[in-house]
């Protein structure tokens, strides 16, 4: 049985038990409305099965989105694109000038990374209050062995604040972490694999990690192809082939 079926059934248990439960749930009270002579009795039943459901909502919810975003995750992988051509790359200076061409501005560059970002109103989804999408990219500087970095977490938060005194609110964020590598080894392979598409309470958040091989021209990341968990997820591939 492939991931794809075994997650698939993973969730269609999940519902029939949830269905089952509401189904018990609803039977119960129509047995204590039916049967319950006693209305304070019936008040009690109904209370506890209220209780008890607003609780099973809650964790089945839970379980639900811990599923749904292991599902995109699985699917992801199953779908798994080729690699991607360098065309505007190739160096980190014309990766930087490609970005500013895109309408990145530079927000932060140390010893470790080099952070680019840009905020634009969602365009994805019509809505009467429009929101905005924050775009990341990071440069992982040569000598720095991993992708994930708490000073990018601290670049984002920086940027939130930013924009939220600007009255400006953001529930979609893209980021791209880039590295460019000399040997595509296994433990490099591994930490490209680790990335992160959640939608949770109608806020998206992407990650996608990036190792550019200029010695073989390619890029090499985890996206879906041709599966897209969401237009939002499609549109963060596009640009990181645009910039690419």
């Amino acid at each position: 049985m492939s991931d794809v079926a075994k997650i698939n059934r993973q969730f269609l248990i999940l519902f029939i038990t949830f269905i089952v439960l509401v189904a018990s749930a609803v039977i119960g009270m129509i047995l204590a409305s039916t049967r319950m002579t006693d209305g304070n009795i019936q008040y009690v039943i109904y209370f506890g099965i209220l209780l008890l459901m607003i609780i099973v909502v809650s964790l089945y919810k839970t379980a639900f989105d811990r599923i749904t975003h292991l599902s995109y995750l699985v699917k992801i992988r199953h779908f798994q694109g080729e690699p991607l051509s360098i065309h505007h790359a190739s160096t980190p200076e014309l990766l930087e000038q490609q970005l500013r061409q895109m309408g990145f501005a530079r927000l932060m560059l140390d010893k470790k990374h080099t952070t680019f970002y840009k905020v634009t109103k969602d365009e994805i989804k019509n809505r009467l209050i429009k929101r905005y999408v924050l775009e990341v990219v990071v440069l992982i500087q040569d000598h720095i062995k991993e992708f994930y970095l708490d000073e990018v977490d601290h670049d984002i938060a920086r940027i939130q604040q930013q924009e939220l005194n600007e009255q400006r609110k953001i529930d979609r964020m893209m980021i791209t972490q880039v590295r460019y590598i000399d040997q595509l080894d296994d433990q490099t392979k591994e930490q490209i694999k680790e990335i992160v598409f959640v939608n949770h309470n109608g806020g998206i958040i992407s990650t996608v990690n990036v190792g550019l091989h200029p010695s073989s021209s390619k890029a090499i990341l985890l996206y879906g192809d041709p599966y897209f968990p969401s237009l939002y997820y499609k549109y963060h591939i596009d640009q990181i082939k645009n910039f690419v």
